[in-house]
């Protein structure tokens, strides 16, 4: 859990249907909200995200279709994301999500669905090969329909290492 903002300008609540839609909730003569916003990466499969769905009434967007929300809850998942792609590029954020050995092509949906773009499969993989912290494994991809991949695995203790050495992880 990351925090990544504080929205408090007292303007947050200009529409008068947001104000009222507010009040009527709370029961409060509410006038001002302050928003301390947080991320977190969160590893769910299908089945818990629909067992989620179900129990709280709960719908799934894409980062790139969340539909118009009440106050100034888009821009503030804008901003989210926006961070979360700044972080990405210099912190092994990705990591929580993948499965403890990995494939590279794994790796770069990862990063392409987080960044919203295509990234040129050599160069991504010429960039992962020089981080020592990604030890490739002597074993292959189980299982599916193409030709079965090499498997990494994250090394965190190299990572640590790499960071007291003030080296900086780049994509």
């Amino acid at each position: 859990l990351k925090q990544f903002g504080i929205f408090d300008d007292p303007k947050r609540l200009d529409s008068s249907d947001d104000l009222a839609w507010l009040r009527s909730r709370s029961g409060l003569a509410i006038e001002r909200v302050v928003t301390v916003a947080y991320y977190s990466l969160v590893k769910i499969d299908r089945s818990i995200q629909t067992d989620l769905s179900i129990a709280y009434n709960a719908c799934w967007y894409s980062c790139a279709s969340v539909p118009a929300l009440i106050f100034d809850h888009n821009s503030i998942i804008q901003g989210g994301i926006e961070v979360l792609r700044r972080e990405l590029l210099t912190e092994p954020l990705c990591f929580e999500l993948l499965p403890e050995k990995f494939a590279l092509n794994q790796l770069q949906r990862l990063y392409e669905a987080i960044l919203n773009c295509s990234l040129d499969n050599r160069n991504f993989r010429k960039k992962i090969q020089r981080l020592s912290y990604i030890v490739p494994l002597n074993e292959r991809q189980n299982g599916v329909a193409h030709k079965p991949a090499q498997l990494h695995v994250f090394d965190n203790e190299k990572y640590e290492q790499m960071k007291k050495n003030h080296t900086v992880f780049i994509l």
